[in-house]
């Protein structure tokens, strides 16, 4: 995914620069990449249970999604 000129290749860079956005910018920003395959959000919900719950629940609330197995509130590590 490219953002403002910016080669975004590993979810930690998307995941980053989305929690960086806010508002609009940042909806727009999820969209964007929600469009780059049929599985985005997914891989998203995926990769947001290698993190902590508390960072683990924002990333899935920013992109609308939600871990295969937690689901979409983690409530411990």
């Amino acid at each position: 995914m490219i953002y403002k000129g910016k080669k975004l290749s590993t979810y930690t860079e998307i995941i980053d620069v989305a929690l960086s956005l806010k508002g609009k910018e940042q909806r727009e920003f999820v969209g964007e990449y929600a469009k780059t395959g049929p599985h985005a959000l997914q891989n998203i919900g995926y990769v947001s249970g290698y993190y902590p719950a508390d960072k683990a629940n924002k990333i899935m609330e920013v992109f609308q999604t939600a871990h295969p197995i937690f689901g979409s509130r983690r409530s411990y590590d």
